[in-house]
């Protein structure tokens, strides 16, 4: 096989899972969106939320 400076893996590699969410005027359906995400069989590693007011994510208490 020729060297193509690649690196060939022989078993897969797993990898964490990032969650975006871009949300303006509409934190109800951020928190229910974020309920379901923690409802998922493989959790995100990191979830990023990005809004443009702090009433965007005035709702959610609960999270960090």
């Amino acid at each position: 096989m020729p060297d193509t400076g690649l690196l060939a893996f022989s078993k897969p590699v797993l990898s964490g899972i990032a969650v975006g969410i871009a949300t303006r005027g509409r934190p109800d359906m951020l928190r229910d969106a974020l309920a379901q995400l923690a409802l998922q069989t493989r959790q995100a590693s990191r979830i990023l939320v990005c809004c443009t007011e702090p009433a965007d994510i005035a709702e959610l208490g609960g999270y960090p």
